[in-house]
This record gives structure tokens, sequence and C-alpha cells, in this order.
């Protein structure tokens, strides 16, 4: 595929993966939610990380916020997200959700003013976002490149996905840059994408 068709076959995936979310009636995505939460804080890469990234999740995907004040509350260094620049974000600590407010995309996002960074090579484990992955990591990500860019910043941290079964895909269009996830946890599986556990 030439980089032309695979960013409009990208784009159309991100589109159907995005409708099937809306579809999906707010009571069955939280109780999915917390099936797919309740199997990540039982895995062992989890409950031995220390420093851990997650991201406010928006409305229609994987609800997280539970397993944000779960870190916060069992002692972890939870860090969020904060956009910098065109493509460029760092991770900063947060000590409750009371503290973010929505950023320049309407998506929830720790103070700029008062945030405290953490080096990316620090973290344990990153739960990655995404439109769709594999059973062999890869993933489609929502476009803007931020997880892309950061990811390799963060050499030894685990990579998760946190996904309705119906973003599991056989395969996706891929470009050299995207980068991959260690494991991706649905509400009826748990995927190990290679030999990291």
């Amino acid at each position: 595929m030439t980089e032309e068709e695979i960013i409009l076959a990208k784009k159309n995936l991100r589109c159907r993966i995005q409708n099937l979310r809306k579809s999906m009636p707010k009571d069955e995505r939280d109780r999915k939610s917390k099936i797919i939460i309740d199997k990540l804080k039982e895995t062992n890469f989890f409950v031995k990380a220390q420093i851990v990234m997650l991201y406010a999740s928006t409305a229609y995907e994987v609800q997280i916020y539970p397993l944000i004040e779960h870190g916060i509350a069992t002692g972890k260094t939870v860090l969020l997200p904060l956009i910098t620049g065109k493509g460029k974000m760092e991770a900063a600590k947060i000590n409750s959700l009371t503290e973010l407010a929505p950023d320049k995309y309407g998506i929830l996002s720790p103070d700029k003013d008062n945030a405290k960074i953490v080096a990316p090579a620090d973290i344990d484990l990153i739960i990655v976002p995404g439109a769709a992955f594999t059973a062999d990591g890869h993933r489609l990500g929502l476009g803007g490149g931020y997880y892309d860019r950061f990811l390799p910043e963060a050499e030894k941290a685990y990579r998760v996905a946190l996904a309705f079964d119906f973003q599991l895909a056989d395969n996706l269009p891929m470009a050299s840059h995207d980068e991959k996830v260690d494991a991706v946890i649905t509400e009826n599986k748990i995927l190990f994408c290679n030999e990291r556990q």
C-alpha cells in the first residue's frame, strides 16, 4: 500500500470503530468496562507496576476513571498525558481526578501550570488508547501520533490496550512508525502479543 492508501484505510477504519463505540448503550459500555478493568487489576504487570500512565477516557471508550481512582488509592504514581505541542505530550502526575480540566480538545487533562512531569524512562506501565488492535500487538491509533512519538522514549514500560471485542482486527493498515502494544485486554480475552509479561 502507498502512504496515501494507508492513511485513507486508517481513516475509514477509525470511523467504523467510532460508530460501533457510539452505538453501544451506556449501561453495556459501563458493564464491559468494569469487566476489562477488573481483569487488568489482577494481572502481574499491573500489580507490580509502581508508576503507571493512564488516560482520561472519552464518553465512548472503555471507561477507565475507576482505574485511575484505584491506582491513586493503592499508592501507585498515576500519570496522565499532558499535550505540550503538535503531536507531543508528556506524562504528568495526578493525585486526584478533581485536578483535571478539559484541554483544547475537550479531553480531561492535568493542569499545565502546576504539572509534575515524570520522565518516560521511569514509567512501568502505559495504558495505550487506540481505535483497533490485532492479536500480535499492532495498533491503530486515534490519528494524532502522540503515542507513536512518546512510546519509544518509555523503553521499560509495559504497553497495554484496553478495548472492546469489536475493536480486535485480523490485520491493520500499518506504517513503519506505528508503535505496537504488549497486551490487549477485552471483556472476553487477554491477548499477550509477545514474550514480555
